[in-house]
């Protein structure tokens, strides 16, 4: 097909396609970036590739060129370069700020997994070192009653022992006894024999065998006495119960003075955990349950257990802490604190010390370096103890008894004494 293109005639300074070797081809475009100018036929592989920069068609002149690409660049750039370059940028950062939220999505949930997973490791330890120290109760638990089935076992085996000498001894006896019998029945059987062999009835006793049936109707017992295995049974009861009582856990108590039970000239504090003398009389109303001396008897009573509570003194002075029933007499001289049957005290005497139940006062040789005491009650084994708190707790003593009435906590103050119950 013939192609006419348009003449010089025509006023127009025609631009053609750079590529097209063969015949002229108006050009539709220009590339500012190759100099050239490309048809509609070979625009195509320009507009596919980013880096050229496609205007109007131009005719590239040395002297005009690089005004003419200043300005076309400016205007395309302007035009068309700096709103894809926003745009990308805008999607750019959208995905980044993306990808920085997830990226701190995950550091919160790897900081919160580390935290779960340290607070189950701490429970892990927690679970083995509860699992040691029950192990290691158990263990002295064990360790004691071993202890004391190996003193029974040598308690049985010592009565076993002692039964079995008593009952040795006691046949012995009646073997000796046996033999000297069976001699005499031998002699009274030849005795007989000849008696027999007689051939005067008049020389025959009467009744020649009534002694003989008296000497042979004796017999012997049986000497044997069996093991009480009552013992037995009950020393494994009481194994096993002291046990139990021996590591029941210890309760601290929470002591507070019963200020219905003080005198009028005893103070007690506002927290009713302190005691000391006053000079000027409270005028408390009358009641039966009242002291007449300085003493004090706890609000609560204890009538089973095993409990404990801290006292601290004066460190001169008279003073004295122990227990009591509530129904110990409240005046006279039985009424002290130590001085009767229903109450124990330890009690301090200007440096000197006592343990004081029912008027036996025994004393204590001991230089205390600490005015703090510890009372320790276990009401089902009957013992009452009291040490000193020094740094490490010292016994001082231990009074045994069976108790038949609730106990309260007791104090006395002498003199400018004072005592404060310590939590």
């Amino acid at each position: 097909m013939a192609v006419t293109l348009p003449s010089a005639q025509d006023g127009v300074d025609w631009i053609f396609c750079t590529y097209c070797m063969y015949s002229p081809v108006p050009a539709a475009k220009s590339c500012l970036v190759c100099e050239a100018s490309v048809c509609d036929s070979h625009l195509t592989a320009h507009s596919d590739s980013g880096e050229h920069v496609l205007v109007g068609p131009i005719t590239f002149q040395e002297n005009i060129k690089g005004s003419v690409y200043r300005k076309i660049s400016e205007r395309s750039c302007s035009k068309e370069t700096h709103p894809t370059v926003e745009a990308v940028e805008s999607g750019y950062n959208g995905i980044r700020q993306k990808i920085e939220n997830s990226l701190k999505k995950l550091i919160s949930n790897r900081d919160e997994t580390e935290k779960k997973l340290q607070g189950l490791q701490r429970r892990r330890r927690q679970i083995h070192e509860t699992s040691m120290a029950k192990r290691k109760k158990a263990a002295v638990i064990f360790g004691d009653i071993r202890r004391h089935l190996e003193d029974l076992e040598q308690k049985i085996f010592d009565e076993i022992f002692r039964q079995e000498k008593q009952a040795s001894l006691s046949v012995y006896d009646l073997i000796q006894k046996m033999e000297l019998e069976k001699e005499e029945l031998t002699r009274k059987i030849c005795h007989i024999q000849e008696l027999c062999h007689m051939t005067n009835p008049q020389e025959v006793p009467q009744d020649p065998t009534k002694e003989e049936e008296e000497l042979v109707d004796r017999y012997v017992d049986d000497v044997h006495e069996d093991l009480n295995l009552d013992t037995l049974y009950q020393g494994l009861s009481d194994i096993v119960t002291g046990s139990q009582r021996r590591h029941q856990p210890q309760e601290r108590a929470d002591i507070l003075l019963d200020v219905h039970t003080a005198p009028d000239n005893l103070r007690i504090g506002p927290c009713s955990r302190t005691a000391s003398i006053t000079l000027l009389p409270i005028n408390r109303p009358e009641t039966p349950g009242r002291f007449r001396h300085n003493q004090v008897l706890s609000r609560v009573g204890f009538s089973s257990g095993r409990h404990y509570w801290d006292a601290e003194t004066d460190v001169s002075g008279e003073w004295r802490l122990g227990v009591a029933y509530n129904s110990v007499d409240r005046d006279g001289d039985e009424s002290w604190i130590g001085s009767n049957s229903k109450s124990w005290c330890l009690w301090g005497y200007y440096n000197r010390y006592y343990v004081s139940h029912d008027r036996i006062h025994t004393y204590l040789p001991y230089r205390l370096s600490s005015h703090l005491f510890r009372v320790y009650l276990d009401y089902e084994a009957g013992k009452i103890s009291f040490y000193e708190l020094c740094g490490s707790r010292r016994h001082l003593y231990t009074f045994s008894s069976t108790f038949t009435e609730p106990l309260h906590a007791a104090f006395y103050v002498g003199g400018t004494s004072w005592i404060v119950l310590r939590n």
